[in-house]
């Protein structure tokens, strides 16, 4: 049934606190590598760069200990770029903040600043 915009939602505050609803919850709101790690692989499979450099990120945020995490963002963030650049396009626009974020930390290149991928 879709919301009329005339529903009363009610929220039962006692079972929403309740120590099981509280693990569920934050359970449900950490990041699921191993879902991002599948994605960024089916990504790679099609050679959606844009794909896999975002799942790629996440799992990298979700586990920054993953030593093979942080060179497999990189090559497919350096594919990516490539894609863009071969097409003239500017990628740093449509970059979501989580792959701004990782390139800033993990960056091959130290010099190599997102905001100038063209």
């Amino acid at each position: 049934m879709a919301p009329s915009g005339n529903d009363v939602l009610l929220v039962d505050l006692l079972y929403k606190h309740l120590p099981s609803e509280r693990t569920f919850r934050e359970s449900k709101a950490r990041i699921n590598t191993h879902w991002h790690r599948e994605q960024a692989e089916q990504a790679a499979a099609t050679e959606d760069w844009y794909g896999e450099t975002f799942h790629r990120a996440w799992i990298i945020k979700g586990s920054p200990d993953d030593q093979d995490a942080i060179p497999q963002f990189n090559t497919a963030y350096d594919k990516l770029a490539e894609k863009y650049r071969h097409e003239a396009k500017d990628l740093a626009p449509y970059l979501p903040s989580v792959v701004r974020e990782m390139r800033q930390r993990y960056a091959m290149d130290p010099n190599d600043q997102v905001d100038q991928v063209h």
